[in-house]
């Protein structure tokens, strides 16, 4: 809406689902890990670690690993840290502040037994910034805050559940916490 403003006039309402807006105190963990890693070197050798660790992925078959080179991961990441979207969200907060339509946000919280085994740290992290996290986002960074903002709900999910369908089986890496079976479709038709 911002780099678009003719569009604003189209646009009746902004739906914020699970967004990662104020950024995540994980990816500034991730972030700091990787910042300065040559990832095309980690990238070449990335397909035998995989198949080490869940042998019936077979990314010889041709997989967006082939793709890497188009891909920022680096700066991917960067983009989801707090203090990355604090300074975007600041750098723009007199335009958020003009929009002219309701932003509507949605959340999910969830348990850490409600995660993949592979989740469960992310989620303890957060917990001691946000015991209502969903084991990516705390409640706050998943808020865009504008004039005309309102926080319609917190679902009973974890991020994945409303942002993915069910895992194929030989991708869960052994957790059963990878079904999704949160109503994405009945929810999303409700907004």
């Amino acid at each position: 809406m911002l780099a678009h403003p003719e569009w604003q006039s189209r646009v009746a309402a902004v739906f914020s689902w699970a967004g990662v807006v104020g950024g995540s105190p994980l990816a500034d963990n991730v972030y700091s890990s990787v910042r300065d890693w040559d990832l095309s070197r980690v990238v070449q050798r990335l397909d035998v670690v995989l198949e080490w660790i869940c042998p019936i992925i077979n990314l010889r078959k041709g997989t967006a690993l082939q793709r890497m080179g188009e891909m920022d991961i680096q700066d991917a990441i960067k983009s989801i840290t707090v203090e990355h979207r604090a300074g975007w969200l600041s750098s723009h907060a007199e335009a958020l502040g003009r929009l002219p339509m309701p932003v509507l946000c949605i959340t999910a919280s969830c348990l850490a037994n409600e995660c993949a085994y592979f989740n469960a740290s992310g989620w303890m992290m957060l917990n001691m910034y946000d015991g209502n996290n969903d084991m990516q986002v705390t409640q706050e960074a998943a808020l865009l805050h504008t004039r005309l903002s309102s926080h319609l709900a917190v679902l009973h999910a974890n991020h994945w559940d409303i942002s993915f369908g069910a895992f194929p089986p030989a991708m869960t890496l052994g957790s059963s916490k990878l079904q999704h079976p949160f109503p994405r479709q009945a929810a999303l038709l409700a907004m």
